[in-house]
């Protein structure tokens, strides 16, 4: 198959050592909608335009494998809304190429 064929990226899944605390950071800090959970197994769905991102409670998962870069609008207003929900930045978000690489963490994985 040749890349003529792949349309978008459909889903992305995602180990966390606590379901519930993910759930809460996509949703509360990140703002995603949660489209379907089932526990058991442990696992949850939220929509991100095209692509859905799975989050599979797996014991003693870790996130270190699993980088996920969002795109916004207006990076100083994400920022601002993500210091309103207690977050912050690890390092400095910028809206110039290519410096995009403003850092957040959630506790579950």
């Amino acid at each position: 198959m040749t890349a003529a064929h792949l349309q978008h990226l459909h889903q992305v899944a995602l180990n966390c050592s606590d379901l519930q605390l993910t759930i809460k950071f996509y949703r509360d800090v990140l703002g995603l909608s949660l489209i379907a959970e089932f526990s058991p197994p442990g696992i949850a769905f939220f929509q991100l335009g095209q692509t859905r991102l799975m989050l599979q409670q797996v014991a003693g998962a870790t996130s270190a494998s699993s980088v996920l870069y969002f795109a916004v609008q207006d990076v100083n207003a994400a920022q601002a809304a993500l210091s309103e929900r207690g977050r912050s930045l690890r390092g400095a978000a910028s809206s110039n190429p290519p410096r995009h690489d403003g850092h957040i963490r959630s506790e579950g994985h």
